[in-house]
């Protein structure tokens, strides 16, 4: 619903857009995505041109940096992503999007570390690409076992490499706090933080676990007797 854009725009609200559901690899201990669309996983984008009207859409709203609330933009669709970019600019240099216009998007670290990421962001920021958010999640071994994260600790140190080299900001998931946790555990996360230098970043890396009802972490914790009431 667009019905309120135009005021949410003037007082300096978020306005969401998202251009795919779902998630490439979606099975995160932690995560409900499954859940939220209806029991399906599976990553599906929208058209480039359903994105592109949406975006004109907003520009004459007012609108000037969306946040997008795909779990996964990327996809592993980097050709995709970089055509979009690319009509993005062009719709901007035509007058069909305003050309300050700039995007918020969410991105799994494995769509920043491939041979093929520099040249996808490169053409996002051209595009207007202003900040990213990522779920590294974890600077220890077991507690991304423990959540099931595919990203390993030398792959999230590869991806924020490059969004710096790239001069782009980004936004971190951490998750330092977890019921099975350990004091070898929070001592990794420490170190990765500094080693990632991420100790002045403004991202929060002290948050706890969020248990999520539905999700595959919350049974085992309740198997486990790790949780007390609801």
């Amino acid at each position: 619903s667009r019905e309120y854009v135009t005021e949410i725009a003037k007082r300096g609200g978020i306005i969401r857009a998202e251009g795919s559901r779902g998630c490439a690899w979606g099975r995160c201990e932690f995560c409900a995505i499954q859940y939220k669309y209806c029991n399906s996983i599976n990553w599906r984008k929208f058209s480039n041109e359903r994105i592109l009207n949406e975006l004109e859409m907003l520009s004459n709203y007012g609108v000037v940096s969306p946040y997008y609330t795909d779990e996964d933009f990327v996809g592993n669709n980097f050709e995709r992503t970089c055509e979009l970019a690319r009509l993005i600019l062009k719709n901007k240099c035509s007058g069909r999007i305003r050309k300050d216009l700039n995007l918020y998007v969410d991105m799994r670290i494995a769509s920043l570390i491939t041979n093929y990421s520099e040249a996808m962001l490169t053409e996002l920021k051209k595009a207007g690409l202003r900040e990213i958010f990522i779920g590294i999640e974890s600077g220890s071994k077991e507690q991304n076992k423990r959540y099931k994260k595919p990203s390993a600790i030398n792959k999230s140190l590869k991806a924020l490499t490059l969004l710096r080299k790239l001069d782009i900001s980004f936004d971190i998931g951490f998750i330092m706090f977890d019921p099975e946790m350990n004091i070898d555990e929070l001592i990794e996360n420490i170190n990765f933080i500094y080693l990632a230098q991420l100790d002045t970043h403004d991202s929060r890396m002290t948050k706890k676990l969020r248990i999520e009802p539905g999700t595959p972490i919350l049974n085992k914790y309740i198997e486990k007797n790790l949780l007390v009431g609801k």
